[in-house]
C-alpha cells in the first residue's frame, strides 16, 4: 500500500512532532503490551529533522506492526497543508518536542506548531514539551491540553497523556507539596510488619479503614553487586514481584495519602 493511501486511512492515531531522543521511548510506551489498543504513530519531521533522525538509527522505535503502525513523514510542522496530509484532524492526540536544533529558541517553535495543529483541529489532544519552565507563562492564551516539562519523568508522561488526557494533572497533584492535598509517600516498614505480604497490608488497610491508599512497593536489592531499586505499582498476582512477595527491612510501601503513613498504627497484626 502506498503510503499516502495509508496515511488518508489512519485514525484516532498519535501525530509526534519533530524528532530528539524521547521518540523512541514514547513510541514504545504507545505500543505496550498494557496498551489494549495501541495507536498507530506519525512522526513527522522537516528536512533537517530527517537528517538529524538519519544520524540516530538508536532513536528507531522497535514496533510490532501487527499491533499499530510507526510511519516517519517529512513536513513541516508548522504548515497546515502539511500537518492536513498527516491526518490531524483525525488524530486523537499531537505531541509536540523540542527540535534540538534550535536550542534555547525550541519553546517558541513549538508554541507556533501548537497553534497550527489546533486551527486545524480544535479537538486534538495537544501535548508539548517544554525546556523552560518560565515559558508556560506564553502558552496560557493557547489551547494547549498539557504541557510537559523537562525532566518530568518526560517520556512516560507525554504517551500517557496520549492513551489517557489528563493524566499529567492527577500527577501533578499527587507530586505538590501543598498541605492537604493527597500526596504519594514512600515508607520502610517497622520491625512487627517486616514479613508481611503486600496483599496482607493491602486488605488490613482497607479493612481497618487507614487513612491511605497502598498502590505498590519498592523493593531494593543489588545485582552483579550494585544496587538494584525495583518499583512496582499494582501488583499483580502470582507476579514474581506481585501481591503475595514478602516485604523486608530494606522494602518501601508506596501509598497515596494526605498525611506521613503511620504504618505500625493501622497495618499491626492482630492476635
Amino acid at each position: 500500500m502506498e503510503r499516502q493511501d495509508t496515511l488518508a486511512q489512519l485514525s484516532d492515531h498519535v501525530v509526534i512532532c519533530n524528532c530528539n531522543d524521547k521518540v523512541k521511548r514514547i513510541v514504545e510506551e504507545l505500543h505496550a503490551e498494557a496498551v489494549l489498543e495501541p495507536p498507530d504513530v506519525v512522526l513527522m519531521t522537516d528536512e533537517a529533522g530527517e537528517r538529524l533522525w538519519m544520524r540516530h538509527p538508536e532513536w528507531e522505535p522497535e514496533v510490532d506492526g501487527a499491533r499499530a503502525r510507526f510511519i516517519r513523514v517529512t513536513g513541516r510542522p508548522t504548515s497546515e497543508d502539511d500537518l492536513r496530509s498527516v491526518g490531524v484532524s483525525a488524530a486523537r492526540a499531537a505531541v509536540i518536542l523540542a527540535d534540538p536544533a534550535l536550542g534555547e529558541l525550541a519553546d517558541a517553535r513549538s508554541t507556533l506548531v501548537a497553534i497550527a495543529i489546533e486551527r486545524e483541529n480544535p479537538q486534538v489532544h495537544t501535548v508539548m514539551e517544554l525546556l523552560a519552565s518560565v515559558n508556560r507563562v506564553h502558552l496560557e492564551a493557547t489551547d494547549i491540553n498539557e504541557v510537559v516539562c523537562r525532566g518530568e519523568i518526560t517520556e512516560k508522561v507525554i504517551a500517557q497523556s496520549c492513551i489517557t488526557p489528563g493524566v499529567k494533572n492527577i500527577l501533578s497533584h499527587l507530586l505538590t507539596t501543598a498541605t492537604g492535598t493527597e500526596q504519594l509517600f514512600l515508607a520502610h516498614l517497622p520491625v512487627a510488619l517486616q514479613g508481611a505480604t503486600y496483599r496482607e497490608l493491602s486488605r488490613r488497610a482497607i479493612e481497618r479503614g487507614a487513612p491511605f491508599t497502598p498502590i505498590g512497593f519498592v523493593r531494593h536489592g543489588e545485582r552483579d553487586g550494585r544496587p538494584l531499586r525495583q518499583v512496582v505499582l499494582a501488583p499483580l498476582p502470582r507476579a514474581e514481584l506481585g501481591r503475595d512477595t514478602k516485604l523486608g527491612a530494606a522494602d518501601e510501601l508506596v501509598a497515596i495519602a494526605g498525611a506521613e503513613l503511620d504504618l505500625a498504627r493501622w497495618l499491626a497484626a492482630t492476635d
